[in-house]
């Protein structure tokens, strides 16, 4: 039953009551997450790469929520978790994404690969310079009242 001031989403309600929920989730969830047989199994037949970035004009950021996943485990998939401002990993299983992400010119994926970093930060995000600043402020997540 919803109360006269519902949250909107279980996120909110979570954050709102019981905020220390989240607190070291990471340590708890992650021995499950590690068991469970689709996430494992589609990781481990992914196809893995690096991807440089030296030749980039746009250095990578990193945020407080650094995984990028896109798809889902049943169809295609993409993760992306940058390593420094010039590398980042990448676990994909179709070839044609792989395909693609090597055809892209490097400062184009970057400057996506930000964009998804800084969007879906909870509250930091870190780059090598302050180049970035406007970029971060423009794209990062406001504060919920």
């Amino acid at each position: 039953m919803r109360g006269a001031d519902p949250a909107g989403t279980l996120l909110e309600f979570v954050e709102n009551n019981r905020p220390e929920i989240f607190d070291d989730i990471g340590p708890r969830v992650l021995p499950q997450l590690v068991a469970a047989p689709n996430l494992t199994n589609a990781i481990r037949d992914a196809i893995w790469m690096t991807q440089d970035f030296t030749h980039s004009t746009v250095d990578l950021c990193i945020g407080d929520k650094p995984l990028i996943y896109i798809g889902t485990m049943k169809s295609n998939f993409l993760l992306a978790l940058p390593l420094s401002p010039r590398k980042v990993f990448f676990a994909f299983n179709a070839q044609a994404t792989g395909d693609n992400l090597t055809g892209m010119p490097v400062s184009t994926l970057a400057r996506q690969l930000n964009f998804q970093t800084v969007s879906q930060a909870m509250k930091y995000v870190y780059a090598a310079h302050g180049g970035h600043q406007e970029f971060i402020r423009r794209h990062l997540r406001r504060p919920q009242p």
